[in-house]
């Protein structure tokens, strides 16, 4: 019910732009406050594009770390990846930010040569480590509620732990990855900010 009210509040005070037709102007690719043009189009495309560049960056990269801890990784070594994925999650977006202007921003600068270092990069690459954790949890998750025989039919028929990843945990979690680009990507639009 609060929420159907806060709409109702929010398009009462946006009707007069919605009728006066300050629609097409919000709307549109011209951004000059200083002249009185307020178009969003430019960052809402940019936000867009760096979210898909982001999770086309977080999310091999989290398959990779949930292979290495499902089925390659000893059990030490794959507790304490999970222990840090757990600790990644905790960190603010703002500490992620704030890191990323002193770490990130200098090593780009000197490696471009070209430029401050506030890139698309930049952001793409600090965007992308955000929402690794969460793609990470959510897949390593679902790999969790595989069916053990589904392994143990892999290792019968002698396929390496490798491939059972590849070829048996990846197609029988297909839904997980989906549901992890999902809401990876929806953190990454939602973190934009960075």
């Amino acid at each position: 019910m609060a929420i159907l009210f806060m709409l109702a509040l929010l398009v009462y005070f946006c009707l007069p732009l919605i009728t006066s037709g300050g629609m097409s102007a919000i709307l549109s690719w011209e951004w000059k406050p200083f002249s009185g043009h307020f178009g969003i189009l430019p960052m809402c495309v940019g936000s867009l594009l760096l979210s898909v560049f982001a999770l086309g960056l977080a999310f091999p990269t989290a398959m990779g770390i949930c292979g290495f801890v499902a089925v390659l990784a000893p059990r030490g070594l794959a507790r304490f990846l999970l222990a840090l994925v757990h600790f990644m999650t905790s960190i603010p977006t703002v500490i992620y930010g704030f890191v990323s202007v002193f770490l990130l921003v200098p090593l780009v600068r000197v490696w471009l040569k070209a430029g401050t270092g506030f890139s698309f990069l930049t952001a793409g690459l600090t965007l992308g480590l955000l929402i690794l954790p969460t793609i990470v949890l959510i897949f390593h998750a679902r790999l969790q509620q595989i069916d053990p025989t589904l392994r143990l039919a892999a290792e019968a028929m002698g396929l390496t732990p490798a491939r059972q990843f590849l070829h048996v945990l990846i197609p029988a979690s297909s839904r997980g990855l989906v549901v992890a680009a999902i809401l990876g990507f929806g953190r990454a639009v939602g973190d934009t900010l960075i």
